[in-house]
């Protein structure tokens, strides 16, 4: 059976298109593969993946929401995060 994953913070919790942002926490897979991190309203470039880190960039067209990520279709718990201008 595959650990839950879980996301204990969002740092920064605010940033611009662009802007580098690092969703820590436990048993996101020790590689990318078919992971993908959700930063606003779209999906973030990934950056590096690694199983208690990933780091993504925040796209131009993304709005205020909250971020998170999937991996081999599990989704992990979404933390409050805004797109600043």
């Amino acid at each position: 059976m595959t650990p839950t994953p879980s996301i204990t913070s969002l740092s920064p919790t605010s940033g611009a298109a662009g802007a580098q942002v690092t969703i820590s926490g436990s048993n996101f897979g020790p590689a990318k593969g078919t992971g993908a991190v959700w930063l606003g309203s779209t999906y973030g470039a990934v950056v590096s993946w690694s199983d208690t880190r990933v780091a993504a960039t925040v796209a131009s067209n993304s709005t205020s929401a909250r971020g998170g990520y999937t991996h081999s279709g599990t989704s992990g718990r979404r933390m409050a995060g805004t797109r600043s201008t």
